[in-house]
């Protein structure tokens, strides 16, 4: 049994251990009081946390440098973290409450998931100026160029393979592998094209 007072002759003492949980007893009777009338207020400023996100490399580049910014200054308490999720990882990791957001193409997930669209994405295609590709360049001229593409080794579609199927076409991709330095070292040797976010791209 605990003993929170210690009663003497002359006054009622608190034992050691009703000290050093008082300051939280009376935090929590302080939210309960406000609770009860009403006056409960959320200061995002004082709320500290971990934001975890599922992004992929080439949209931190677009997300990151903005949000960043503006959670130092309106929630500085707030951390963040990216990580990078397969297509099949996002929803049992939605659900299982690992992730708090994932900024993506839309894929098919149960009526659990809630989404809502964010902004079209234009891609560009890089090659070497000697790339065959750049003699005559038009769809089917795209889909049978050789084509290297960056992804994780559990993924199976990308952005890109899904836009291409509504026109009937796939691309030929001769290099898949995980990290963009690498792919856009084999782009410079003239052969293969990549295709990348505009908005990664350098504005100058």
């Amino acid at each position: 049994m605990t003993i929170y007072l210690c009663v003497t002759a002359k006054q009622v003492v608190p034992t050691p251990f009703c000290q050093s949980i008082i300051a939280s007893v009376t935090d929590a009777v302080d939210t309960l009081e406000q609770t009860v009338s009403g006056s409960v207020s959320f200061d995002i400023n004082a709320t500290s946390r971990k934001l975890t996100l599922g992004l992929r490399d080439i949209l931190e580049s677009t997300f990151l440098p903005t949000l960043v910014p503006k959670l130092i200054t309106d929630s500085p308490t707030i951390t963040v973290h990216s990580q990078q999720v397969t297509w099949p990882e996002i929803e049992p990791l939605l659900v299982a409450k690992e992730l708090d957001l994932v900024i993506d193409v839309l894929v098919p997930t149960s009526k659990e998931i809630q989404s809502q669209f964010i902004c079209n994405e234009r891609f560009v295609v890089i090659c070497a100026s000697k790339n065959p590709y750049l003699k005559k360049v038009s769809m089917q001229a795209y889909a049978d160029a050789y084509h290297t593409l960056v992804m994780l080794k559990d993924s199976k579609l990308d952005s890109v393979e899904l836009a291409l199927a509504q026109h009937n076409l796939q691309r030929k991709v001769t290099l898949q592998c995980e990290h963009y330095f690498a792919a856009a070292d084999v782009v410079s040797l003239g052969v293969i094209c990549y295709s990348l976010c505009q908005s990664v791209m350098p504005t100058s």
